[in-house]
């Protein structure tokens, strides 16, 4: 992974990620967002470009994917989901006991954030498809 902004600082390897070196509180800290708006974009993809294997995204992350993964939907204010990818990989409402709110709570944020998807061009709509909102995905 590389990091282009704020100022690089290298390359993160999955060692880095799985091999304990980097903390959780490192990966926050490396990730946090700067004051003010910002716009953040995560995916895995194969050197082919392919962003699915069997229809899913799981089986191409690996375990340090799934750490950045966790901490970016912990730092998140707003997660943005396609509706194929909600569907296909069974997304569900953070809860505080999931991964993702536990850390959330760790990080002092609530334990959900408000979640989008959005479907064959249509506008962006909450995650439940109700005007309401939801918990995050």
């Amino acid at each position: 992974m590389r990091r282009l902004h704020p100022s690089p600082v290298g390359d993160l390897t999955d060692g880095d990620l799985t091999d304990g070196d980097l903390t959780d509180d490192d990966l926050a800290e490396a990730y946090r967002l700067p004051p003010g708006r910002s716009f953040r974009v995560d995916f895995v993809a194969s050197l082919d470009g392919a962003v699915t294997v069997d229809g899913v995204s799981a089986g191409l992350g690996s375990p340090g994917d799934r750490r950045v993964f966790t901490t970016l939907r912990a730092l998140a204010d707003v997660v943005l989901v396609g509706h194929g990818t909600a569907a296909g990989e069974g997304y569900r409402p953070v809860t505080a006991d999931s991964a993702v709110g536990r850390r959330r709570a760790e990080l002092g944020r609530a334990p959900s954030c408000r979640s989008r998807w959005c479907r064959g061009g249509r506008r962006w709509r909450p995650a439940t498809g109700s005007r309401r909102r939801r918990r995050c995905w």
